[in-house]
């Protein structure tokens, strides 16, 4: 048997290896060029998929922020998109101009990524508002640290960078892997949505055109879900619907959660505590050495929470935070008095009437906190 030399090996390999170097770099560039610069996102991908949640997000605020002006952004997830009306907030306080850019389905981890990648200065906003329930008594009920679904939202927001920083974030080994695979690989993570477009290449295009045309302006022109859960009576000892009603599961599982409390209440898991304390804190630093302000404002906990919750027990504690960790908590008292049914349309989100009386009570709070700081810079 005669075996061929090394070099003779090498030289055999030698263009595979090219080649392989080439489809590498051609993947590299695509990447580069369709996701890192933010083409796919803005002009291909799905705009009600939860990356483009993402991209829709930069679009308010690249749109309906004004040079010049006292700009307030808030972001949150769907309870802000819901409950909170940059409209109404400006027409109740004139002289600032909030921004709403809630995302369904989000937490700080993806705020804190698009505040980076949209404010890296820390200095566009006269401040930040950040809209999440904050009570002791009402703990998240999932390890928000291996949340998976942030990492939908990352891809318009993170460049490859990112890969160590994203994964460690996350403490399970497949979350971390998940996390990597999001950073490097765009073109992986956006296949599901690629599919959908080989499928209906024209529908795609004609949705993106129609979000870039008119989605903005229909968001600050919403006024909310004009339904509500008045009608709703519960029993008093199961808090379940009286006489049986057609209501979804999700309000069912609110109220037993809700009936749960009254009889022992849980404490906030350690793993979130971190997790707050991680990424608050990471956006409080960000806005550090600009000194504007980082503003943590309350939720209502819920549409049954005033008749039948225990009392609210408002506190920086419950996201695992001090007063000296740059993030300032606002949570007026008349926030409770939102958390009744005709205020709601489910069990998380604001109606219309919730809408507007808790835009304007932010609205107002948010002046008030701002009003040394401003009155500051006239002198």
């Amino acid at each position: 048997m005669t075996f061929e030399s090394s070099a003779t090996i090498r030289a055999r390999l030698a263009p595979l290896l090219a080649l392989a170097v080439l489809v590498l770099m051609g993947w590299l560039l695509v990447g580069t060029a369709l996701f890192r610069s933010g083409f796919y996102y803005r002009y291909v991908a799905s705009p009600d998929s939860t990356a483009g949640e993402a991209e829709r997000a930069l679009q308010v605020i690249a749109q309906r922020y004004v040079p010049g002006a006292r700009n307030v952004l808030v972001l949150g997830d769907s309870r802000t998109a819901e409950g909170f009306s940059s409209r109404v907030a400006n027409q109740s306080v004139p002289g600032i101009n909030f921004i709403e850019a809630g995302m369904a389905g989000t937490t700080p981890r993806v705020w804190s990524y698009l505040l980076r990648k949209i404010d890296p200065a820390g200095d566009r906003f006269d401040a930040v508002v950040l809209q999440r329930i904050v009570d002791v008594s009402t703990p998240d009920r999932e390890c928000l640290a291996d949340r998976s679904l942030d990492l939908a939202y990352l891809p318009p927001l993170v460049t490859a960078a990112d890969a160590l920083d994203i994964p460690r974030s996350f403490a399970q080994p497949p979350a971390r892997a998940q996390a990597w695979r999001t950073v490097l690989l765009p073109m992986r993570t956006a296949r599901a949505d690629l599919d959908a477009l080989a499928d209906s290449p024209y529908a795609r295009l004609r949705a993106v055109r129609v979000n870039l045309r008119a989605y903005v302006p229909s968001r600050y022109a919403y006024t909310g879900h004009a339904e509500s859960l008045a009608a709703v009576a519960l029993d008093p000892l199961t808090l379940h619907p009286k006489p049986a009603a057609d209501v979804p599961s999700s309000l069912i599982a609110y109220l037993d959660q809700l009936r749960e409390s009254r009889v022992s209440q849980r404490a906030p898991e350690p793993c979130n505590l971190a997790y707050y304390r991680h990424w608050l804190g990471r956006i409080a630093a960000q806005y550090r050495p600009t000194h504007r302000p980082v503003l943590l404002v309350a939720l209502p906990r819920g549409p049954f929470h005033r008749e039948h919750g225990p009392p609210a027990r408002t506190d920086l504690a419950a996201v695992g935070l001090s007063p000296g960790d740059g993030v300032t908590l606002l949570a007026p008292s008349a926030v409770g008095t939102l958390e009744q049914p005709r205020f709601f349309f489910d069990s998380l989100h604001m109606n219309r009437a919730g809408r507007d009386r808790y835009s304007v009570l932010v609205a107002q709070s948010v002046a008030d906190a701002l009003a040394p700081r401003l009155q500051g810079a006239a002198r």
